[in-house]
């Protein structure tokens, strides 16, 4: 018998990942986010690691 564990996008919330909400929301804002050559949106500087999009999004929040 195997064991499967299905997770749902909430489940890095505890990790301290943004939810896809607040992604989207950063995304839509412009805030810290540039299109590159390929036509992709990243944080500024480049591709980064979830957690800076996070920390973005963490930014964001309290300067409002």
């Amino acid at each position: 018998m195997k064991t499967a564990i299905l997770l749902g996008a909430g489940s890095s919330l505890p990790a301290g990942f943004s939810s896809t909400q607040k992604l989207t929301d950063l995304v839509l804002s412009g805030t810290g986010i540039e299109k590159n050559s390929s036509g992709s949106y990243q944080p500024e500087g480049g591709p980064a690691p979830m957690k800076t999009a996070t920390a973005l999004s963490t930014r964001r929040e309290e300067k409002a």
